[in-house]
């Protein structure tokens, strides 16, 4: 009797906490909606002797269930805790990046990255995008490349030129050596003018940021996305030291520019910044650095560094390779490239001139083919999942309520790979389908954050901040490098890369050897 009771007891208290629990928000989730067995899928890839890429295995498993590419919400099962809730087609897709419900963007990469990266508080980038923003206008984009982006190119043209053998020369692995001059060129055009274009400071910059990224902290130590508890004090010994960092650089501009920043009235608005660093200095000045909020400053230098360093090199990197295969496509690019090369002739840039003048942005706005390319280039590359935090309750057309506080996924490999794409052929590199004819019947890529075949900067309410600065450095990079190079790569199979732990699938560490002769 003793024992029954006590059984009784433990049956009534483990019924209680059931029916009292907290309620997660994928608990709230319809017990109705489809579900695909996402851990069956991983056993059959990994059993399977020739393996594709293990997101074409899952699209494989999406398109041989109807009912899932009906749906506008579905759920993959990974483990028995662990769901991935999709959605999906064009009322999921509207839903995912253009609903204010889902505009807590920094709570969506959380729950990606965990503490892969610092986040900021709830309204610094409130504050922070309309400056960045306004630091991608014309008049600072040409500044950006006259004094950094042009001469960063030409010098690094020049260096690899000056290894060649017999007229031809190697870059070991094109992917590393994009991602160095890319975080070269970032850092000196956003924070270049406010260092005092110190060295130190700059060196000490770049070190930190390819040390902090995401994709080279889980190569150094897998368990910082395994177990990232076990790894959190190195993480955050890389963030304080980039934090530490940017105390000495906002330090040192204030100490050298008091006359700026003591500027009032028409004088204040009047004065041009030289750097996104600068402006936001300038925007978060009360009356002394004890007032600073280096929190916000810390936010906006390194959401856009690094975005502008993690993207970027992986799709320039790709763009060549891509056209290296393509052989139509690389002529068709170059024909657009008459006003560059006119330019780099007239500037004086290949001369050795430390700082070019006289660059248009309009100079780069007539390649429609180059820009394509690059959005074409995304779409092949980008091939895993966008998160969303939905901070209330969304109803879809078809009725399937998305619960408070669950996070969702958007499969961009189902967008990007999908056969309803224009011009077919999802797995082949075609630019056209991302140009189209104007009203006056000039050929033009199509707007980024407008389109919805592929989501390459952004869409609709969460579109990238800074796509104008990044389009700046990708196009005029791949066409100093079109027009200076022919170029190949021997070891490259863009059909079978491996995917990072970011979502981009580019060339194995060592695999992007490049081959080029010299044009002119």
């Amino acid at each position: 009797m003793q024992l029954e009771a006590i059984l009784v007891a433990a049956s009534v208290v483990v019924a209680t906490a059931f029916l009292f629990r907290k309620r997660k928000p994928s608990d709230l989730v319809a017990a109705s909606t489809p579900v695909l067995n996402g851990w069956q899928v991983l056993i059959q890839w990994v059993l399977k002797p020739d393996r594709a890429n293990v997101l074409k295995a899952l699209q494989d498993a999406i398109q041989r269930r109807p009912d899932l590419i009906d749906a506008s919400f579905f759920r993959i099962t990974l483990w028995p805790f662990l769901n991935l809730h999709i959605l999906n087609g064009p009322d999921g897709f509207q839903t995912m990046f253009n609903h204010r419900a889902t505009d807590n963007q920094d709570a969506s990469y959380r729950h990606l990255l965990g503490n892969l990266l610092p986040y900021p508080p709830e309204d610094s980038n409130f504050k922070t995008i309309p400056i960045i923003i306004q630091t991608q206008k014309s008049e600072y984009l040409e500044k950006y490349a006259q004094e950094y982006i042009i001469p960063s190119m030409v010098n690094f043209l020049k260096s690899r030129e000056i290894q060649m053998i017999d007229g031809t020369g190697t870059i070991p692995d094109l992917v590393e050596a994009m991602y160095d001059l890319i975080c070269k060129m970032a850092c000196e055009s956003l924070v270049g003018y406010t260092t005092g274009h110190r060295q130190d400071f700059l060196d000490r910059l770049q070190d930190v940021v390819s040390r902090s990224d995401a994709e080279n902290l889980i190569k150094r130590n897998p368990l910082h996305i395994i177990a990232p508890s076990f790894v959190k004090k190195e993480r955050e010994a890389v963030f304080e030291e980039y934090l530490q960092l940017l105390k000495e650089i906002v330090n040192h501009y204030v100490a050298n520019h008091q006359d700026v920043l003591n500027l009032s009235g028409p004088e204040k608005k009047a004065y041009k910044d030289n750097d996104l660093a600068e402006s936001v200095i300038r925007a978060l000045w009360k009356e002394s650095i004890d007032d600073f909020d280096f929190s916000t400053f810390y936010t906006s230098l390194f959401g856009l560094i690094f975005a502008a360093v993690a993207n970027e090199f992986v799709v320039a990197s790709l763009y060549i390779m891509h056209l290296s295969k393509n052989k139509k496509e690389l002529e068709l690019a170059r024909e657009e490239l008459g006003p560059v090369i006119e330019y780099l002739n007239a500037s004086g840039a290949f001369e050795g001139k430390e700082k070019v003048e006289g660059f248009s942005v309009k100079i780069l706005e007539g390649m429609p083919r180059l820009e394509a390319g690059v959005l074409e280039t995304i779409r092949l590359g980008m091939v895993g999942f966008a998160p969303r935090y939905f901070e209330d309750e969304v109803t879809l057309k078809d009725g399937t309520k998305i619960p408070k506080g669950l996070h969702a996924w958007y499969f961009l490999t189902l967008l990007h790979r999908s056969e309803s794409l224009p011009l077919g052929e999802p797995d082949e590199f075609n630019p056209s389908r991302f140009i189209v004819s104007s009203q006056t019947g000039e050929l033009k890529a199509v707007n980024p954050i407008t389109n919805t075949s592929a989501i390459t900067f952004g869409y609709g309410r969460h579109p990238c901040a800074g796509m104008k600065f990044a389009l700046l450095q990708i196009k005029f990079l791949s066409a100093m490098m079109l027009a200076r190079w022919d170029f190949d790569f021997p070891d490259v199979d863009l059909s079978r890369m491996p995917l990072s732990f970011v979502g981009t699938a580019r060339p194995a560490k060592g695999a992007a050897k490049m081959i080029f002769r010299k044009r002119f």
